[in-house]
């Protein structure tokens, strides 16, 4: 993407963010053709109603600060629907070189803390409000990871469901599950889909919220492992 291509986008799409062309144009894209996973692993893939534009748009916005995401989708959001429509999320970026992990929760409950197959702790942090409210200051929460930490992000749908009188799944039935879970599995993939299928066994196969998890593991090293690509 260009300096001009970058302006054009930001003029057309955000046009009050307060983001430099150059800087969303000179971030790096990765992105080839062919590419293998190694045995073992699964490519995250992202589809986006955004598929129209150059592939350097999601991967330049991955690499501007959380900060500089917020308000960039803030801004869209808000100018694109209104004060009536909003966005919750979760948004994070982890350093795989040091285990340094920054997110920003605009409306989702905190994320869990796993080591050793158990919840030590829920990461709380200060709040932000949901996307599209528009002119929210984000606040960044940090944390240094231990290798090996896993951290779960998940959708309050999770644990609000509930038969209609009855309780809801509450994030102690969650923890539990996580917990029985864990020592049955090995890769990160293996336990995000145990935890699913047993989640969705337990709540008797209810979704009538958004139920969503996202699980992540800080191996230490560097990512250049994940992939073997044929250029």
């Amino acid at each position: 993407m260009t300096t001009e291509e970058a302006r054009l986008f930001l003029q057309a799409k955000a046009p009050d963010a307060d983001i430099p062309p150059d800087k969303l144009s000179s971030a790096p894209t990765w992105a080839h053709t062919g590419a293998r996973p190694a045995h073992g692993r699964f490519p995250l893939v992202l589809l986006s109603p955004g598929l129209a534009f150059p592939r350097a748009t999601l991967t330049g916005l991955a690499n501007v600060g959380l900060a500089e995401l917020y308000e960039f989708m803030d801004t869209a959001i808000d100018e694109q629907f209104g004060p009536d429509q909003f966005v919750t999320a979760q948004m994070a970026r982890l350093d795989i070189a040091s285990g340094y992990l920054e997110w920003v929760n605009a409306g989702h409950p905190a994320p869990l803390l796993i080591r050793g197959n158990r919840v030590i702790e829920a990461l709380e942090g200060a709040g932000t409000l949901p996307v599209g409210f528009g002119g929210a200051a984000p606040q960044i929460n940090t944390r240094q990871l231990v290798r090996h930490d896993r951290v779960l992000f998940y959708t309050d749908g999770l644990i609000e469901e509930h038969e209609t009188g009855g309780e809801q799944f509450g994030e102690e039935r969650l923890i539990n599950s996580i917990e029985h879970v864990g020592p049955m599995t090995k890769s990160v993939q293996q336990m995000a889909r145990s935890l699913s299928h047993a989640l969705m066994r337990e709540r008797k196969g209810m979704t009538s919220d958004d139920a969503s998890l996202f699980l992540v593991e800080w191996c230490g090293g560097t990512a250049d492992h994940l992939a073997e690509i044929d250029l």
